[in-house]
């Protein structure tokens, strides 16, 4: 039975359990890299928690200072998009209000703990 390693979740899985994404020039079929899990991670906010978080923690608004707590970058409120409200994509807890550009950060790493400490190894020029 052939297996692969899921780059997200990190867990050994038989083949089948990683979607065909295209084929080589061989035709070959290729595998996503991704397990069906992990590929349908992302778990909206649901709205009743999103508003009840935001009845007590409001959204910063426009032409107000904002300090992200993760790049510490404190900027002016200049549109409804430069502060997002940031949220476990497997749970759908709320973590809280980052940056714009933080948030995209951790999407784009699909909130990967493993790979986000590889990308810091890397930025340190450690091998490990």
């Amino acid at each position: 039975m052939d297996e692969k390693r899921c780059k997200i979740c990190q867990k050994i899985l038989p083949i089948e359990e990683f979607e065909k994404n295209q084929y080589n020039k061989a035709g070959d079929v290729i595998r996503r890299s991704e397990c069906r899990t992990c590929r349908k991670y992302k778990k909206p906010i649901p709205s009743s928690l999103k508003n009840a978080f935001e009845r007590t923690n409001p959204r910063p608004t426009i032409g107000a200072s904002f300090k992200c707590p993760i790049c510490e970058r404190t900027l002016i409120i200049e549109k409804n998009r430069d502060v997002n409200l940031d949220h476990d994509h497997y749970t759908g807890a709320i973590r809280g209000y980052v940056c714009n550009d933080c948030n995209t950060g951790m999407g784009k790493f699909k909130d990967n703990i493993f790979v986000l400490e590889r990308a810091i190894n890397w930025l340190k020029g450690k091998d490990e």
